[in-house]
């Protein structure tokens, strides 16, 4: 018997006669699924991943290096990962992912037949006439690579986000197309649908386009040039269950190919090589604000507090005394590059050693 209480409220609520309840469990009867990751403590299996970079960031690059280090099951990084076929659709300089991709396979794996797969079509994931047909071709493709290899694949790589857009405008439908077309692609195939994108203008740790992206990724990899010119440094700045924070540093090595060009002359191409994580210095901030509030996320950061949300951070400032200007101190270190990520996990840029 229900208590009387109970029986009152459910009689004056109206709903739909014969509304079939959704099933729902208590949390201490479910089991804690332990979701399958593909590069240790960065990317899971099933998820939306960005990476990315400005132009020349040498987004692509990492791509392929990542690609190539999954398909033939060694660590990349120093990250362990799991072994599998990986998809690379290369729409927007397809020639370049080919012969970046045969350099650095010769390089770091010398006779090995690597399951890395290219795919030099255009898919229209942002038309919106298009894109759902266009998701389920590169779902049929998955299937026939994953029965052709006997082997999940693990990875998938759109690259570049933009050149995928068809008709559609990055800043509204044409965005969240994409970004539905590739939930499609991961949920109906269990792959990761990794997307080579650029970054907000506005914030060199954002997406560019549509905020439904930035949501809606599971991860998100923003690559840096450092003020060396040379090192490059990949940043997680998103992660749903893992720490943000994790840096990859490398060089750009440009490689000499068998084959000379047409006219007999010597080709190169870059690959990626894995250095040590530099500790990169930064000048402090010009705002008296800015450098204060700096001082005391970097004090923070040394206690073990590695991300904050935006309200976290605002009320940081109103603790150090800070009453005016608040968003326009927090604007001010995002802009200059000390804070990164989105407004539910920003990180530092450059963060101090722990004491």
């Amino acid at each position: 018997m229900r208590p009387p209480e109970i029986e009152r409220e459910l009689r004056e609520v109206s709903i739909e006669p014969g509304a079939e309840p959704f099933p729902a469990q208590r949390l201490d009867a479910l089991n804690d699924a332990v979701r399958a990751v593909i590069v240790q403590r960065l990317i899971e299996r099933g998820a939306i991943v960005a990476i990315a970079g400005a132009p020349g960031a040498s987004k692509t690059v990492l791509s392929v290096d990542l690609g190539l280090h999954v398909a033939a099951g060694a660590s990349w990084f120093g990250l362990k990962v799991a072994c599998g076929p990986c998809i690379y659709f290369a729409a927007e300089a397809p020639g370049s992912v080919v012969m970046r991709g045969k350099a650095a396979s010769a390089r770091k794996f010398p006779g090995a037949s690597l399951p890395f797969y290219v795919v030099t079509a255009n898919p229209l994931l942002g038309d919106e006439d298009h894109s759902i047909a266009e998701a389920d071709r590169m779902i049929a493709t998955i299937i026939d690579v994953q029965t052709t290899e006997t082997n999940p694949v693990q990875l998938v790589f759109i690259d570049t986000l933009a050149s995928c857009l068809g008709t559609g405008d990055e800043n509204s439908t044409g965005m969240v197309c994409i970004v539905n077309a590739a939930q499609r692609i991961a949920q109906a195939t269990g792959a990761t649908v990794i997307l080579v994108h650029h970054p907000s203008k506005m914030d060199a740790a954002g997406l560019r386009g549509h905020g439904s992206l930035l949501g809606k990724c599971d991860t998100v990899i923003s690559i840096e040039t450092a003020p060396d010119n040379t090192t490059r440094i990949a940043t997680l700045v998103k992660s749903r269950d893992f720490p943000a924070g994790l840096q990859l540093a490398y060089e750009l090595e440009q490689v000499t190919l068998d084959q000379p060009d047409q006219f007999g002359d010597v080709r190169t191409t870059i690959i990626v090589k894995p250095i040590p994580t530099p500790k990169i210095g930064r000048k402090r901030p010009d705002g008296k604000t800015q450098d204060c509030l700096l001082l005391d996320l970097e004090r923070r950061h040394r206690t073990g507090e590695t991300s904050w949300d935006l309200a976290t951070v605002r009320q940081a400032a109103k603790d150090l005394g800070i009453r005016q200007n608040i968003e326009r101190t927090i604007s001010g270190l995002k802009t200059a590059g000390f804070l990164r990520g989105p407004d539910s996990r920003l990180i530092l840029s450059y963060p101090p050693e722990r004491t």
